[in-house]
């Protein structure tokens, strides 16, 4: 039986659902809500869904409408009201990241969740871009070894404040907390201690932390240095991976393999090559149909917070940060 859903934010980012859902068979779309009266036209043209199923307000959309599941696709501040009063109304939840911008909040989420039986994933979509499939895939063979050091650099400069222009992390929360779950996905271990320092050059219009240099520890013993900022002067898009028996590269030229022997560099194409949002899509439906939790779950996505959390106290208390410790000091 197909999944009913209401869909809360239906254009910018939110139009994937919209654009994508309908040719599936096992997702019905309910109802649909927007403060914007044309992206609620665009999204009744894509989804046929009848003008008396839509609606602005998104309370009263998640009251007046028969639905088993929810999917929030709103600016990052309106997702913890949002995610805790669906799961406190039983439904399942499907929400960009991050879920929330505090991790007390998020641990709030998962709780009513949890005690209400309904199960949250975020959409994490970086850990499947193309490159870092190929990466998962060739480490996941065994060819490469142990993947054991990783560089992450990501620098650019935005042209408008985006949505966390008046957060202390402001890179944390917007794009870190997509970088830490792609390192997480090369790494395939949970992060153990943070160093890090945030900055905020003169010239940023943010609050706070649009940089960030930060060394996160692994359980598995690989470290990874994340050196970043969204208010840089030049740009560069780059994970360099060490491995017991060579390096690879996910970047501007795809996933690139140098073994150790100096033998010649391999292009890697990824073996699947189903796109990111129905990756999620299809990992949160095998959870609801009785599956493990997906990497993308709840449960683990707090790990991503508490590292985000982790960084900035880390900046500022000059210390290393135990990040199962921070997790648990905010439960």
């Amino acid at each position: 039986m197909a999944l009913r859903t209401l869909l809360i934010g239906v254009g910018g980012r939110g139009i994937w659902p919209v654009r994508q859902w309908p040719a599936r068979d096992d997702i019905d779309i309910v109802g649909l809500c927007d403060i914007r009266d044309e992206a609620l036209a665009q999204a009744r043209e894509h989804t046929g869904v009848d003008e008396s199923a839509c609606w602005h307000d998104w309370t009263q959309a998640l009251q007046g409408t028969d639905c088993e599941a929810v999917v929030v696709i709103t600016p990052p501040k309106e997702h913890y009201p949002m995610c805790l009063a669906a799961v406190r109304a039983g439904k399942h939840v499907l929400v960009e990241k991050p879920f929330a911008t505090d991790l007390r909040q998020a641990i709030e989420v998962v709780n009513a969740a949890d005690e209400a039986g309904v199960k949250l994933v975020v959409g994490q979509q970086a850990r499947y871009s193309g490159a870092n499939v190929a990466a998962m895939e060739f480490l996941a063979s065994g060819r490469a070894g142990k993947a054991e050091a990783g560089f992450m650099t990501r620098f650019s400069k935005r042209a408008n404040v985006h949505h966390s222009g008046q957060d202390k992390q402001s890179y944390g929360w917007e794009r870190g907390v997509h970088d830490f779950d792609t390192a997480w996905s090369i790494f395939d271990s949970l992060p153990a201690t943070v160093r890090a320092r945030e900055f905020n050059p003169s010239w940023s219009p943010y609050r706070g932390g649009a940089g960030m240099y930060a060394i996160v520890e692994y359980r598995s013993g690989a470290v990874c240095s994340f050196n970043s900022s969204f208010m840089s002067h030049r740009g560069d898009n780059n994970f360099a991976v060490d491995c017991t028996l060579g390096s690879l590269e996910v970047g501007g030229r795809g996933a690139v393999y140098k073994p150790a022997d100096g033998g010649d560099e391999e292009i890697l194409q990824p073996g699947d090559t189903t796109g990111a949002e129905t990756r999620v899509t299809n990992n949160w439906l095998a959870w609801l149909a009785g599956g493990p939790e997906p990497v993308q779950g709840m449960h683990h996505n707090l790990w991503i917070l508490a590292t985000v959390e982790s960084v900035g106290a880390s900046s500022d208390e000059g210390r290393a940060v135990d990040v199962e410790e921070y997790l648990n000091s905010r439960r």
